[in-house]
């Protein structure tokens, strides 16, 4: 992984902080103790959040997705990768919707790139590099 890392840097391109991969089993005890909407982010009433995924060369089409919160819903801000070819991959929006909610914005947007990597026949580690474009609206009371 290190040195997938390094090569990345050479190339000009940079690195997030790598999501971690939730096993199915474990992710269903974090939905169950993770804090809802209205615990996490008091004063905020409504999240809609729009995703688009993409493939690194356009290979495959977008995956759309929409999301809407309101105040019971659970605030986990975790997205599976949608390569099915990806390990430890995925995207976190938990630090983006933080920040856009400490500051009282009514949207906010922005751009991750998956920093899991592929596995499969002939593949040595390839970084995954599946974009995720979002658009999130935040009503507050």
């Amino acid at each position: 992984m290190l040195g997938a890392i390094k090569a990345m840097f050479k190339r000009g391109e940079t690195v997030a902080d790598p999501v971690p991969e939730i096993p199915e089993r474990a992710r269903t005890t974090v939905l169950d103790t993770t804090p809802k909407i209205r615990e996490r982010f008091p004063g905020v009433k409504h999240l809609a959040i729009n995703l688009t995924i993409r493939a690194p060369f356009q290979e495959m089409e977008p995956t759309l997705n929409n999301r809407s919160l309101g105040p019971d819903s659970v605030a986990f801000f975790h997205f599976r990768c949608k390569n099915p070819d990806c390990k430890q991959g995925g995207f976190d929006l938990t630090k983006d919707l933080e920040q856009a909610i400490a500051q009282r914005q009514q949207s906010a947007a922005g751009r991750q790139v998956c920093q899991g990597f592929r596995t499969g026949n002939n593949m040595n580690h390839q970084a995954c590099h599946f974009e995720l474009n979002y658009k999130v609206n935040i009503s507050y009371d």
